[in-house]
């Protein structure tokens, strides 16, 4: 990026999701090397199809990579947010899912939120990708939905400026189960049938990120669900009816986020 764009200026944070030490770290960083406040906190980062293992805080791995661990993000740097909207008139979290969120159709777990990693069911796959290792994904891609529409509900209680936004990419050429296409026949396919480039997938996220026309609550993704220019999307019934849980279940893991 730097090559490509000569003026701007990169700053460097590690942040290994899947430690907690590493989060209230990077969170510590932010906060001195930007003082001034943040405008977008992307949430872009993840991981899929892992075998059922914790973390070296006891979590399950995809559920920590990808929704708790944000959760404490978002949680530390909330007043920076604050900040930055009071300045500019806005600024926004957005957050990345997946059509796995629904597929399994499994309601959101409280088990998958607790230290049960490596007790979650096991290796298997299912015929379908209906097993343990496609539903602790879909699990934590649900929890992010989850995650934003309580959010949503909260930061319009309080009248604030800050915007959450929620998007997924839609059926990409990403890398991201390049391990995972060996054990299943259903990965395969799909990646002989995918029709979008990552750059093409990465177009409902950036939408939510700089376009002009988010308000906050809004989802994002392909018109044709996994394809297609970016169109809003109709959230399913699964996203809402336990966003309550997640947030109580999310805040037992480094104390309650008080907007």
């Amino acid at each position: 990026m730097q090559e490509d764009f000569p003026n701007i200026k990169i700053t460097h944070i590690d942040l290994d999701l899947q430690k907690l030490d590493s989060v209230k770290q990077c969170s510590k960083e932010i906060f001195q090397k930007f003082p001034q406040g943040v405008d977008v906190l992307a949430l872009n980062a993840g991981v899929a199809m892992l075998d059922d293992y914790a973390t070296g805080d006891g979590y399950d791995v995809q559920m920590q990579t990808n929704h708790l661990s944000h959760f404490v993000l978002v949680k530390d740097l909330y007043p920076l947010l604050e900040k930055k909207s009071f300045e500019k008139g806005e600024s926004r979290i957005v957050h990345m899912t997946s059509e796995n969120r629904v597929k399994p159709n499994c309601v959101l777990d409280s088990s998958y939120f607790g230290k049960n990693g490596g007790n979650l069911g096991g290796n298997k796959w299912g015929m379908f990708m209906n097993g343990p290792v496609v539903k602790r994904y879909q699990q934590s891609k649900l929890a992010t939905c989850s995650f934003h529409y309580m959010l949503d509900d909260k930061l319009r209680s309080k009248g604030s400026k800050v915007k959450t936004v929620l998007a997924h990419p839609g059926l990409t050429q990403s890398n991201m189960t390049d391990d995972a296409k060996s054990k299943h026949w259903m990965l395969r396919l799909a990646s002989k049938l995918v029709r979008q480039t990552t750059e093409d997938g990465s177009m409902s996220f950036i939408h939510a990120m700089c376009s002009l026309d988010v308000q906050s609550g809004d989802f994002y993704g392909p018109k044709e669900k996994v394809f297609g220019p970016v169109s809003k999307v109709k959230p399913e019934k699964r996203l809402t009816e336990n966003k309550q849980m997640c947030w109580t279940e999310s805040c037992k893991v480094d104390g309650d986020f008080v907007l």
